[in-house]
């Protein structure tokens, strides 16, 4: 594990912490977003654990160039405060997951496990909030299709209307206009 951390007392606690456990290792300690991006490349983690507020940048917007700089690598965020907003940046970044630097050492222990065995690590209050902030994102992030914005089966039914979808020939099938049978009455193809 790569560990990016700026504060020393931060980071010796952390590295006291997982350096207890026999099966996650710290193979180097970085102190900004610069030395994290060349020991990543060097020494390629499974997990890099990555401040949010670092001395050359927003930890958040280094994710995709961790994660290029050595195949594999999943990348955690340690941060002192977390909204939905936080943890949406750090998921559609390509990061792993949020930990607040208020959770137990064994919770730390814990995230770092599941990151590398490739789960996903957002605190039950953010869990929902990414989730809601993804999913009602208008642009840049998701977004229902044609399809998914038309109206269920039994809604159709419900207003009187066929029960299946007309589905329009394909190309050269037949003339412009020509009709298809669908739902047991004739429409017109779009």
């Amino acid at each position: 594990m790569v560990l990016v951390e700026d504060h020393d007392m931060v980071a010796e606690a952390i590295a006291l912490a997982l350096e207890q456990t026999a099966d996650i290792q710290i193979v180097a300690k970085s102190r900004s977003i610069a030395a994290a991006l060349v020991d990543t490349h060097q020494c390629e983690p499974d997990v890099v654990l990555l401040d949010r507020r670092l001395p050359d940048g927003d930890g958040i917007t280094a994710i995709s160039k961790l994660t290029a700089a050595a195949a594999g690598v999943r990348v955690l965020v340690l941060t002192g405060e977390a909204t939905a907003a936080v943890a949406a940046r750090v998921a559609e970044a390509g990061g792993a997951g949020v930990l607040l630097k208020s959770s137990r050492l064994d919770e730390l222990q814990t995230a770092v496990r599941q990151v590398a065995a490739g789960e996903v690590v957002y605190g039950s209050g953010l869990l929902a909030g990414v989730l809601d902030v993804l999913a009602h994102r208008g642009r840049g992030g998701l977004a229902l299709t044609a399809r998914e914005h038309e109206p269920r089966a039994d809604q159709r039914a419900a207003r009187g209307g066929p029960q299946h979808r007309a589905q329009p020939r394909a190309a050269g099938a037949g003339e412009a206009g020509s009709a298809v049978q669908a739902g047991g009455g004739r429409h017109r193809a779009p």
